[in-house]
């Protein structure tokens, strides 16, 4: 059996001649550490990185998938590379291959590489020509490259992005999940429930899922409740199923759509009145045509001055729909 110092003083020691400029004695070295223990993250590093360099993408996959597939864990600490290695088609496709054979050995290297600056293009980019089983674990990846494109205001990739990931057959209204019945997903592009100071949000499930809000007797501006959604042209109906227990307050309670793409605030609101009352559907109007936008965020809130305590909400309201539909249709 190998020393294991042995290899690790091969691989400090090339890593000591890349630093001295001396990149084909470093590589010699790695290899040599490599042949005595495979699963050596530094000196696979260099050995890959000189086969990137040669544009020798498969070679460079071959030796990062052996050394990552006793602890994928280390990928993390591998972002740079496969930054590299993914920067272009070909090196993705190499990836692709590999991970049609391997699967997981390259998932925490991809999660750490969609979380560091513009690297959630590049997984994106590489996933989307991936089908991959969803226990292989990279549904988190998938949900930082779909926040990360939202929040740097590519709506449209971000959009497509989430319809790629859905199942063959899945029913997409401009709405998502409109009617709740599934747990939401985690994605920009589905529901975000949060709690807050002000009030609780959570999900029904059963026969009849819903969305149940109840108020704290506190001011309240946006409550956590919220999605992105596309918006489409034309004059459009924008409706809401919801029923309410003592919901009180002088000010409004109403879901507003905010357009994201071009920014514009609230090009639609829709009031749910104060009170009791059982399931009602209420419903507002309004006309895109001129506003031209692409994509919203619909938002629950109320308007509540910030810092006033004059303006409380109280009581519960739940919601059992939510949806945008054509008019004209």
């Amino acid at each position: 059996m190998a020393n294991p110092l042995e290899n690790r003083f091969l691989s400090s020691m090339a890593l000591s001649k890349l630093y001295e400029g001396e990149a084909g004695e470093a590589v010699e070295l790695a290899k040599a550490a490599l042949r005595l223990n495979q699963t050596d993250r530094l000196a696979a590093s260099i050995v890959a990185a000189s086969h990137v360099q040669a544009f020798d993408y498969e070679g460079a996959v071959s030796v990062v998938s052996r050394a990552l597939q006793r602890n994928p864990s280390t990928g993390r600490l591998m972002v740079e590379l496969f930054s590299a290695l993914t920067a272009n088609e070909e090196g993705r496709e190499a990836v692709r291959k590999e991970l049609a054979r391997h699967p997981v050995w390259a998932a925490p290297a991809i999660y750490a590489l969609a979380r560091q600056g513009n690297g959630y293009q590049l997984v994106y980019l590489l996933t989307s020509g991936y089908e991959r089983d969803p226990e292989e674990g990279y549904g988190q990846v998938d949900r930082i490259v779909a926040r990360q494109f939202t929040k740097h205001g590519q709506f449209r990739l971000g959009y497509r992005h989430f319809l790629q990931l859905l199942p063959a057959g899945k029913k997409v209204g401009y709405v998502f999940n409109s009617n709740f019945a599934d747990e939401p997903s985690g994605m920009p592009w589905d529901w975000n429930f949060t709690n807050t100071t002000a009030a609780t949000v959570k999900r029904v499930d059963g026969d009849d899922p819903h969305v149940e809000v109840i108020f704290r007797d506190k001011p309240v501006l946006r409550v956590g409740f919220s999605s992105y959604i596309a918006v489409p042209p034309g004059q459009l109906r924008f409706r809401a199923s919801a029923r309410a227990l003592d919901l009180r307050s002088s000010k409004p309670l109403e879901f507003q759509i905010d357009c994201v793409d071009p920014r514009r605030s609230a090009i639609a609101t829709l009031e749910l009145p104060s009170g009791s009352y059982d399931w009602k559907d209420f419903e507002v109007e309004f006309d895109n045509t001129g506003l031209g936008c692409r994509f919203g965020n619909l938002f629950l809130t109320g308007r509540s001055v910030k810092g006033s305590f004059r303006t409380r909400y109280g009581g519960k309201v739940e919601v059992r729909s939510i949806e945008l539909l054509r008019a004209d249709y």
